[in-house]
């Protein structure tokens, strides 16, 4: 009898949960920074506390991976990406595995994506625009196929702006535009670090596809004091 594949065993689960506990970690260690700071910059502090995070769970034997994900490197091909996909699409962080109870190569190489996007801009809501057209979306477009081979993945959000209710709002007011489904508060909303989760419908890989969002504030409250 042939082995289960990976994503029909708890080793997913616990491969998903190990990047979840460092992502958690990574974004509480984040120090608060210029609302004007560039999406560039702030993925620059998150990798470096990725790191910082990973040492230390693995230190205190409570969690982290045996290796740091790729920070803006490519996804693996496979047979059925379209060239576009292979060539060109840089994910944020990806952690990447294979496993040995798999049949093919293909079946056992596994990726979890993280893509990252600030969110706050009071011009026309155009953070929560681009954190669904480049962020959400990449998820299911054909041109991009982010996770193609896991069952889940994340969103980080760099809130730059007070108000994550109403960033929310702008948020899934342009996500129903494209058919993306709902974010469902993980627990309270309107603190530093906020979690959401959503689940996409997608023509290529796991399908349902369970996307997972943090919300990290990164600039001072107005109210805070020195």
């Amino acid at each position: 009898m042939n082995p289960p594949l990976l994503t029909e065993t708890p080793v997913w689960s616990n491969f998903e949960g190990r990047i979840l506990g460092v992502l958690e970690l990574a974004l509480s260690l984040i120090k608060e920074v210029d609302e004007t700071t560039s999406e560039t910059e702030l993925n620059r502090h998150l990798a470096d506390k990725l790191s910082e995070a990973n040492f230390k769970l693995r230190s205190s034997g409570t969690g982290g991976l045996d290796f740091l994900p790729a920070y803006d490197g490519l996804q693996y091909p496979d047979e059925d990406s379209p060239p576009e996909a292979v060539n060109e699409k840089r994910p944020d962080f990806t952690w990447s595995w294979q496993s040995d109870s798999d049949a093919t190569y293909s079946e056992a190489t596994r990726e979890y994506v993280v893509e990252c996007k600030r969110l706050g801009d009071a011009a026309g809501d155009t953070f929560s625009n681009r954190y669904v057209d480049n962020g959400i979306a990449r998820f299911v477009s054909e041109s991009h196929r982010y996770g193609h081979r896991g069952d889940s993945g994340a969103m980080i959000g760099y809130v730059q702006v007070p108000g994550k209710t109403a960033i929310l709002t702008a948020v899934q007011a342009r996500a129903n535009t494209q058919s993306l489904g709902d974010l469902v508060e993980d627990g309270q909303l309107e603190q530093k670090l906020a979690r959401l989760n959503q689940h996409l419908t997608r023509n290529f890989g796991k399908s349902p596809f369970k996307l997972v969002h943090f919300w990290i504030d990164v600039v001072p409250s107005p109210t805070a004091t020195t």
